[in-house]
């Protein structure tokens, strides 16, 4: 970044650089490329039916918002455990309908 002529442009900070990795964007146009074919566009509407709303009942119907622990071990662990807990009421709720009918 010290030789480059528009250092100015892109850092404000004296000692900062910037580095570009030009790797990065021909991984993103192969994600893109990807994520638009009929494939891709298919698991997309696979993951909004399944996954998110996993996730949006964890997230707002439990008012769980953010992980409570650190460490990749202790994360995982927490993850863990609230999966544990959503699996049991899926089959709480799925027992009680069997009893009930």
């Amino acid at each position: 970044c010290n030789r480059c002529p528009l250092k100015k442009k892109c850092t404000k900070a004296k000692k900062r650089e910037v580095h570009i990795n030009p790797i990065l964007d021909e991984l993103k146009a192969h994600a893109k490329e990807l994520l638009d074919s009929e494939a891709g566009v298919q698991l997309r509407q696979q993951r909004c039916i399944q996954a998110e709303g996993t996730f949006g009942i964890i997230k707002n119907d439990w008012q769980y918002n953010r992980i409570h622990r650190r460490g990749m071990e202790n994360v995982e662990n927490e993850l863990y455990l609230i999966c544990m807990g959503f699996n049991l009421m899926k089959y709480h709720q799925k027992k009680m309908r069997m009893i009930l009918s």
